[in-house]
């Protein structure tokens, strides 16, 4: 269940982080990385990245069709790539 983090970490919330200031949706791979791993505390292991990238490529799943609705098209472009850099060990690219 630990993809719920996932959600919830996206929407935009006033946050007790270091600048105190409005937290944004990830842009890049790196801030996208520190949310997932830091503020929602789920290791981005080789196993977990790849359970995800089978959900996202999946256009039929609730779950994929949530997110796009929720995020855009664009966004989930980004996650998807993210997450194979995870699978596929490309994680020193940015």
């Amino acid at each position: 269940m630990q993809h719920y983090c996932i959600y919830s970490f996206l929407f935009l919330f006033l946050s007790n982080n270091k600048t105190g200031g409005l937290f944004m949706i990830p842009q890049n791979f790196e801030s996208w990385k520190d949310c997932i791993e830091r503020q929602c505390g789920i290791p981005l292991t080789t196993a977990f990245a790849q359970s995800r990238i089978v959900v996202y490529e999946n256009r039929d799943l609730h779950e994929t069709q949530r997110f796009i609705r929720l995020y855009g098209e664009e966004h989930l472009q980004n996650v998807l790539e993210w997450f194979r850099r995870i699978a596929y060990g490309r994680v020193s690219m940015d």
